[in-house]
């Protein structure tokens, strides 16, 4: 078996979108001949949200434990942020000032503890492919490091954009983004590899970054078939159920879709309509959502055991994602999920996106933008009428033009990538995509 060193700060039991996707590739990856040792931060000494249910799937990797996760007062002196929270409205430039001034992000005190783990690691073990994934940056400038030092060939998995993520980068001054994009180019040029999440992405990396297109490879977020294996659809007769999964941040929220919700409910006031929230989306929920007639339709569940999205996801009569302005290169990881569990997505955000993108070509739902209202309410209606007719979802199977982001499959292209990169050749023949012999809605 060959080994992979992996880079991940986000690895369970952290919560969150960007855990699955390194969690899943670390499962397969010996199904196609590659052991994985993973270092990430301790996450139970960090007393924040952990799902210790996410561990089960990981019984045969070596997980090597660097110490506590970092915090802003690793980096930024108690002093500062002192003197900072005294000032009238200061509170509001401490998320800027620590943004800028970090280097190369909030996470840096992360490469002193990786550093000091990786290289014993490297030195007496026999290692063959170095994995980093960001976010956080910090991670693949570790592996940097960690090339030059060792000479082992690197790829470099990006989640999200760097520079060009409008949402990591929207209190960025113009000379640190001038600062930051110079190792970003450093990280393009030594990396052996590059991932992207998107296809768009990867276009970004080719045109904007002028990366070699023979040196970027598109590997997007996936489902795990086995999270869906012993699920069966039961969604409710008494009401038809809307679900929205995941965060709500800055205006990353679902406030679009309220609108939505008052004018389908002016339409149909009678419905039998539920709008169920899961993840910490619900504390943005019990603070923005005042109208009386919406407020009734709220379902808070909180966050969930990830185990149980699945079920909740195939409980559900229709699936709400709603994305900000100006993030058309990027699809959420939960899309997927969405996709697997065989509802239809009310997507709303920038048109001509990845998310429609994926949509169409699946025919798992349809994309709105935020002025389309009146379009969003009559597929609404649709649905619901659909529902009371007894005909949604009525002989349902599987959809096949699915089964392409198989976390399986999306494991097999990055073993084949390590393949690659080392100069190994592949021990493991290549199978099909896990496609369920049959299921039902």
């Amino acid at each position: 078996m060959r080994k992979v060193l992996i880079l991940a700060y986000n690895f369970p039991p952290c919560c969150g979108g960007g855990v699955q996707r390194t969690a899943k590739f670390a499962k397969y990856l010996m199904e196609f001949g590659w052991n994985a040792t993973v270092l990430t931060p301790d996450w139970r000494i960090n007393g924040g949200s952990t799902d210790a249910t996410m561990l089960a799937d990981l019984a045969d990797t070596e997980v090597v434990l660097t110490g506590r996760p970092v915090s802003d007062f690793d980096t930024l002196s108690k002093r500062l942020l002192h003197w900072l929270h005294r000032m009238p409205r200061g509170w509001r430039w401490c998320p800027t000032l620590r943004d800028n001034v970090l280097y190369p992000d909030r996470f840096a005190n992360w490469k002193k503890d990786v550093l000091a783990v990786a290289r014993p690691l490297l030195t007496s073990g026999r290692y063959d492919v170095l994995y980093s994934t960001s976010p956080p940056i910090t991670a693949h400038v570790s592996a940097m490091r960690l090339k030059s030092e060792f000479a082992l060939p690197w790829v470099a998995d990006f989640r999200d954009p760097w520079t060009d993520n409008r949402l990591a980068y929207r209190r960025i001054w113009g000379i640190r983004k001038a600062i930051d994009r110079r190792l970003e180019q450093r990280v393009y040029f030594n990396s052996d590899a590059i991932i992207a999440n998107t296809e768009a992405n990867r276009s970004k990396l080719i045109d904007r970054c002028q990366v070699p297109s023979n040196k970027v490879v598109t590997i997007p977020n996936g489902y795990d078939e086995a999270d869906f294996q012993q699920v069966v659809a039961e969604r409710p007769q008494e009401q038809f159920r809307i679900t929205y999964c995941g965060s709500a941040y800055a205006d990353y929220t679902p406030q679009a879709f309220v609108d939505v919700l008052q004018l389908f409910l002016k339409r149909r006031p009678d419905a039998r309509v539920c709008w169920t929230i899961a993840g910490n989306a619900c504390e943005w929920a019990k603070k923005s959502v005042g109208e009386s007639q919406v407020k009734e339709k709220l379902e808070l569940l909180g966050y969930i055991p990830h185990q149980e999205v699945p079920k909740l996801l195939m409980s559900s009569h229709l699936l709400l994602q709603v994305y900000p302005k100006n993030l058309e290169y990027s699809v959420p990881g939960k899309i997927y999920e969405y996709l697997r569990s065989q509802t239809q997505v009310l997507a709303i955000g920038d048109r001509q996106s990845e998310v429609e993108r994926v949509l169409r070509t699946t025919g798992c739902g349809q994309m709105f933008s935020p002025d389309q209202v009146t379009e969003a309410a009559d597929f609404f209606v649709r649905m619901y009428d659909e529902w009371e007719r007894g005909s949604l979802y009525k002989n349902c199977g599987f959809n096949n033009r699915v089964a392409a982001y198989d976390r399986r499959s999306q494991t097999q292209r990055l073993a084949g990538l390590f393949d690659q990169v080392s100069g190994s050749e592949s021990l493991v023949k290549p199978t099909s995509p896990n496609i369920p012999a049959s299921s039902s809605c």
